[in-house]
């Protein structure tokens, strides 16, 4: 029987998190050709994450991994619908009110004391005494930016609530909106009265404003809004709250290592050749591409009916879950691995090569493209066997993992940045990312949680591998064959051969599975809560 609604809403996450990325990819083709890669675009994307990172530790990352799973058992725990109805506005409410109060301390902190954050941040852009613009700048644009933690995390709460009522298409769009904000800032305002990089500063807190009002009328249309309250007692009283809480620490310690980890990686580059921040970001952009589609897809999709899957103790459809999961990112992950070792020319040149971004900056962005697609597997595999702990409600062992990585990689930084500079780094981030997924996939089985199914995986391997392969001798002969810089000028001959060699790649991915014995069924049977393997 086919697992309910799950390929459908993988599918519309997929669908719209590409919408999403695909204006992600806009926006920073207009920052490259508008601000190109030097000092003054290192200094937007210091100031860009900082909010960034604190949304991730406080909202996105441990909030959203203790608070699904709490919700979900607050649902199953309702013996009516009378008081599931009030016990899950009453957890909403109460959720609300405290997030919302640290959120707004937060913020007020981080504005008082944004020079002292930026020189623990990224020290690297205080090295040189006589020029103070890049600080300046970072300072101005991380104080506009900052309000946006709370917009975005407040965002962040609404599509965990939205993402446990199976309503992903909302949260799955709603990224989109930022980055078209930071577009259109940019191109409307920044040749006449304000300078790109403050234009985007700008945009980025018009488009937190728009992510939340959608979030907010989406969960107002099924009656799952919180209320105005400022009962502090009750809400820290509340045991769902203190469950969450409770979850929440060794959850927040290990978003906080991730976090961390990219600190340490932003300090680092800001000692280095300016640009070097700006070509690890963008070529992050590019990696994080089949990692949202497919990774952060399954792991958003799955995490409530591993959640639900555990809480009713059935083992066999938790199993499946996990097994069906990392099979479809095999199918996904691998292909979309070579294809970035195999055409990296043409996907660096075409997307960003425009403007003040030169032929150097598109040789040095290849170069970190190359280094992190070597942890691309381990990146989406995270997200899934992650998951798989939190449906538990275990959040220490994840923890545990990401702590042991982070230092494995930064130990891993003393010895690559000496030697190969902004690749060092992401080497090292690659290589980190692997390792924790390694550990937390024998984890599950050392603890008999999780058991793989042999068969299925052998003959999964014995089909993609030999595609993949030839899909990226395929590949390859065209990125040496074609001379990208020089079709600069003709932007969509440019896109429209890079697409075709794309598309005419994954035609012959697709027709070598099928030669080597794969058929259309046997993708659905990924999708199934019956053991067949």
């Amino acid at each position: 029987m086919i697992l309910k609604g799950t390929l459908r809403s993988i599918i519309t996450v997929s669908v719209f998190t590409l919408l999403s990325r695909i204006t992600g990819l806009a926006r920073d083709i207009v920052i490259a050709k508008n601000i190109g890669a030097n000092s003054l675009s290192d200094a937007f994307w210091i100031a860009f994450r900082i909010p960034n990172m604190l949304r991730k530790i406080f909202a996105e990352g441990s909030f959203a991994q203790a608070f699904i799973p709490t919700l979900s058992l607050a649902r199953s725990e309702s013996k009516s619908e009378n008081s599931l109805s009030e016990n899950i506005h009453n957890l909403i409410t109460r959720m609300a009110l405290l997030l919302t109060t640290s959120l707004i301390v937060i913020t007020i902190l981080g504005l008082i004391f944004t020079p002292l954050i930026i020189k623990i941040f990224a020290s690297g852009i205080c090295k040189n005494t006589n020029d103070t613009n890049q600080f300046n700048a970072t300072v101005l644009m991380t104080r506009i930016m900052f309000p946006y933690v709370i917009l975005i995390s407040l965002t962040a709460f609404a599509s965990c609530i939205l993402n446990t009522w199976k309503k992903f298409s909302v949260p799955a769009i709603t990224p989109a909106l930022l980055n078209i904000s930071m577009v259109l800032t940019c191109l409307i305002f920044a040749k006449e009265t304000i300078q790109p990089i403050y234009a985007l500063s700008i945009g980025v807190i018009v488009g937190g404003i728009a992510q939340l009002s959608i979030q907010w009328i989406a969960i107002s249309k099924i009656n799952l809004q919180p209320s105005v309250s400022f009962d502090f007692a009750r809400a820290y009283n509340d045991k769902y709250v203190k469950n969450i809480i409770r979850k929440m620490m060794p959850a927040l310690i290990g978003v906080s290592i991730s976090q961390i980890s990219l600190l340490i990686n932003t300090n680092i580059a800001t000692w280095l050749a300016p640009g070097s921040l700006t070509w690890l970001t963008l070529a992050d952009r590019i990696v994080d591409l089949p990692t949202a589609l497919i990774g952060l897809a399954l792991g958003t999709v799955m995490l409530p009916d591993l959640s639900r899957s555990y809480v009713s103790k059935n083992q066999d459809k938790y199993n499946l879950l996990i097994n069906n999961s990392l099979k479809i990112i095999l199918l996904f992950g691998v292909p979309s691995m070579v294809c970035m070792v195999a055409i990296p020319n043409g996907l660096v040149t075409v997307l960003f090569h425009y403007g003040e971004f030169n032929q150097i900056d598109v040789c040095n962005t290849k170069s970190a493209v190359l280094a992190y697609s070597i942890g691309l597997l381990g990146m989406m595999t995270i997200k899934i066997l992650s998951s798989a702990f939190y449906a538990m409600q275990d959040t220490l062992t994840p923890t545990k993992t990401a702590l042991i990585s982070l230092f494995l990689a930064q130990t891993l930084n003393i010895f690559l940045v000496p030697l190969y500079s902004h690749i060092g780094i992401a080497i090292s981030y690659s290589v980190g990312a692997t390792l924790n997924s390694i550990f937390m996939l024998f984890l599950l089985k050392r603890n008999n949680v999780f058991k793989s199914y042999k068969n299925g995986w052998i003959i999964i391997l014995l089909r993609l591998i030999p595609a993949s392969i030839l899909m990226g001798v395929f590949l390859n002969f065209f990125d040496h064959k074609i001379n990208w810089i020089e079709l600069q000028s003709n932007v969509i001959q440019r896109f429209s051969i890079l697409s075709s060699i794309l598309i005419v790649g994954f035609i012959i991915y697709v027709a070598l599975l099928f030669i080597c014995g794969m058929r259309s069924k046997d993708f659905f049977n990924l999708f199934i809560t019956k053991k067949e393997y």
